[in-house]
C-alpha cells in the first residue's frame, strides 16, 4: 500500500503545485481542487457553504490521484511494464486524456459550469498528468529501493 499512498500524494502534490503555477503565469483558473469546489457549488444546494478553497475539492482531487496511482502500481508490477521516466510519463499522458474526458464529460452534464478557456484547460490538464505520472514513478522507484535495501539488511 505504501508504493501507492506516497507516490499518490507525492505525484498529486506535483500535480497542483504545476497546476498553481501554470494557472499564475497564463492568469486562468485551471486549479482542479477548486475548480471541482465550484463545481460542487454550482451543483446544488447542499454545497453552498463551500468555498473555492474547500476541503472537499482537495480530498476529492487526491482520491482520484491515489486512483490513478493505484492503476499505475497495477501496471508496473503486473503487466512486465518497468517503472522508467518514460513510462511515467506516457502513463501520465493516458492519465491527462483521460482526465480531459473526465472534466469535459463533467463540463457537458453540469447545469452550470464555469467558463474557462478549454482548449488551454485540457493542454494544461495533459501536461499536469505528465508531471503526475514522472513524479509518481520517481517516488515510486526511490520507495521500491528503500525496500530492497530493507530486505538485503535483513530489517523488513
Amino acid at each position: 500500500m505504501t508504493l501507492v499512498l506516497i507516490p499518490a500524494l507525492v505525484a498529486t502534490s506535483a500535480m497542483t503545485v504545476f497546476s498553481y503555477i501554470f494557472s499564475a503565469i497564463v492568469k486562468k483558473q485551471f486549479r482542479e481542487p477548486e475548480l471541482l469546489n465550484i463545481l460542487l457549488m454550482r451543483w446544488t444546494n447542499a454545497f453552498r457553504q463551500l468555498t473555492k478553497s474547500s476541503l472537499l475539492g482537495w480530498v476529492i482531487h487526491y482520491l482520484v490521484g491515489v486512483f490513478f496511482m493505484f492503476v499505475f502500481y497495477l501496471i508496473w508490477e503486473f503487466m512486465e511494464i518497468e517503472a522508467t521516466l518514460l513510462s511515467g510519463g506516457i502513463m501520465g499522458f493516458a492519465a491527462g486524456i483521460l482526465g480531459v474526458i473526465g472534466w469535459q464529460f463533467t463540463f457537458w452534464i453540469h447545469p452550470n459550469p464555469p467558463k474557462l478557456d478549454f482548449k488551454h484547460y485540457y493542454v494544461h490538464l495533459i501536461l499536469a498528468h505528465v508531471v503526475f505520472g514522472i513524479s509518481g514513478e520517481i517516488t515510486y522507484n526511490y520507495l521500491n529501493l528503500w525496500k530492497i535495501s530493507f530486505l538485503m539488511t535483513g530489517i523488513v
